[in-house]
């Protein structure tokens, strides 16, 4: 049980509000990394539970670059999914 955050049950697919807020809370998710490997899982399962997830990813080339495109597509399929392809270490793309 976590206390005072959002949780997300993978096994069981439930989130959880254990926040001081709970029940106040935007369904709207701001995923970074949103077409690596843990992003573009954790913003997939998020759609699929009707969050709308707003995604950032500057798509490097740490590794396969193709590979995160196809992610990049299939999160894109969701109505729900806004991308923005930024580096947030950059001031300048976060401006």
């Amino acid at each position: 049980m976590c206390k005072g955050f959002l949780c997300f049950d993978y096994v069981n697919s439930n989130v959880y509000d254990e926040s001081p807020w709970r029940g106040k809370l935007n369904k709207t998710i701001f995923v970074t990394g949103s077409v690596g490997f843990i992003g573009f899982w954790l913003s997939k399962q998020l759609l699929e539970l009707k969050f709308n997830v707003v995604g950032c990813d500057n798509v490097n080339d740490y590794y396969d670059v193709k590979l995160k495109e196809s992610r990049l597509k299939v999160l894109e399929e969701f109505q729900d999914y806004v991308h923005y392809e930024v580096d947030i270490k950059s001031k300048e793309d976060i401006d």
